[in-house]
C-alpha cells in the first residue's frame, strides 16, 4: 500500500520516511556540529591541561557560566580576543568586573591573588595567547 498522508491503514511508509531523515541528520549533522566545536574544545582542552587549578577556579567563580569555555554565550568571547594578550588586563577585569548595560560581569575585589593569578594565566592560554 503506498503512502498517504493521513492514511488509516499502515504507517510503514511513515516510518521509514522518518528514519531515513533522522539517519540523514546525523550522517550529516553530527560531523559538521563537531567541526563547529573543534577550536573550543581544542582551545579548553589546552588551557585546562596547562593550568587545572585556574580551569577548577574559573568554573568555582561561575566564569564558565557566560563564557562557555571562551566561544562567548552571554559573556564576551575569549578565543583569539587580542585584549587577553595582557595578564595585567585580564586581572583588573576580574576585580572591577564590567557593566555593559544588559550584560554584567561580576567584580571580585576580594579575589586571592593565587586565584586572580591561576585564572588570568588560564584565561590568556584559553584565548591562545599563552601557550603551554
Amino acid at each position: 500500500m503506498p503512502f498517504l498522508p493521513y492514511s488509516i491503514g499502515s504507517n510503514i511508509g511513515l516510518v521509514r520516511i522518518t528514519f531515513t531523515r533522522v539517519l540523514l541528520l546525523l550522517v550529516i549533522g553530527l560531523p559538521v556540529l563537531f567541526m563547529a566545536c573543534a577550536p573550543q574544545n581544542e582551545a579548553l582542552a589546552k588551557a585546562t591541561a596547562a593550568h587545572p587549578e585556574g580551569r577548577a577556579l574559573f568554573e568555582q567563580y561561575n566564569c564558565m557560566r557566560c563564557h562557555e569555555g571562551g566561544t562567548g554565550g552571554y559573556g564576551k568571547q575569549m578565543i583569539e580576543n587580542t585584549r587577553l594578550r595582557n595578564l595585567e588586563y585580564i586581572k583588573t577585569r576580574v576585580l572591577n568586573g564590567k557593566d555593559l548595560g544588559a550584560a554584567k560581569m561580576p567584580a571580585y575585589p576580594d579575589m586571592p591573588k593565587k586565584d586572580l593569578e591561576e585564572i588570568a594565566r588560564f584565561v590568556r592560554t584559553l584565548a591562545g595567547w599563552e601557550k603551554p
